[in-house]
């Protein structure tokens, strides 16, 4: 049976959606694929159909697929399929961007932006004594968009021009510095207390996000949190 293999169109790389997919990674584990019921599914997933929303899972002492609906996995199994190549190049070429794939985009963006925000605000009471949560907003989308504007362009001077890993190296480091520099402005504070605030809140974030995923499961009713992310997440993207 043969497939059509849709090509991945992604934006460029955002050190937000690497965080957001790192926070799904350690919400799934390592564990076994599984039904909702919470039978082991032995395989791992081979391809997914965005029309009729079934997985395909590729079995290894058989070549026949077996044949399982999204909805009837568990919820660390959806969470897992959400980040799986399999899924991510799924979605129509025609139109290229439709509304599920955007949320998707949004969503990976948006959902570690306001950890690394939060992080961001916390690493500067911390570190700089500095309470205003604007300070944090401006101090985090700044810094972010400083650091990926030189990783990007010498990323892309590198593929053009030539220069290898050096040339990388030497644009995410000017991009440390001009980051640093403008933490530091914001803050007032000086250039290597506003690196620390900017890469204490990443360990914020990332603490903060798994502490509040697991406070969240423990304390609320597991049905009613699997209808929020099948609500919120896996309906509009598309999963089913």
């Amino acid at each position: 049976m043969s497939r059509k293999r849709n090509r991945l169109i992604l934006p460029p790389p955002h050190f937000a959606g690497l965080i957001f997919a790192f926070l799904l990674f350690l919400t799934s584990g390592s564990e076994a694929w599984e039904y909702s019921t919470g039978e082991n599914i032995i395989g791992r997933p081979f391809a997914f159909d965005y029309e009729t929303k079934i997985v395909d899972f590729s079995q290894r002492d058989s070549t026949e697929l077996l044949r399982v609906e999204a909805k009837e996995l568990s919820l660390r199994s959806k969470q897992r399929l959400l980040i799986n190549e399999v899924f991510l190049r799924s979605y129509p070429e025609n139109p290229a961007f439709p509304k599920e794939k955007l949320y998707l985009f949004a969503l990976a963006f948006f959902a570690p932006m306001a950890a690394l925000i939060i992080g961001f605000w916390v690493a500067g009471m911390l570190l700089a004594g500095k309470v205003n949560p604007l300070r944090a907003v401006i101090g985090c989308v700044g810094g972010w968009v400083l650091l990926s504007t030189f990783v990007i362009f010498y990323l892309f001077f590198a593929a053009r021009l030539g220069g290898g890993s050096g040339t990388i190296l030497m644009g995410c480091s000017i991009g440390l510095v001009a980051m640093s520099v403008f933490v530091s402005a914001v803050y007032q504070c000086g250039i290597f207390k506003g690196l620390a605030i900017f890469l204490a809140q990443i360990f914020v974030a990332v603490f903060l996000s798994i502490v509040g995923l697991a406070v969240t499961e423990s304390v609320i009713e597991k049905e009613k949190v699997e209808a929020f992310w099948d609500e919120w997440v896996f309906e509009k993207v598309g999963m089913f």
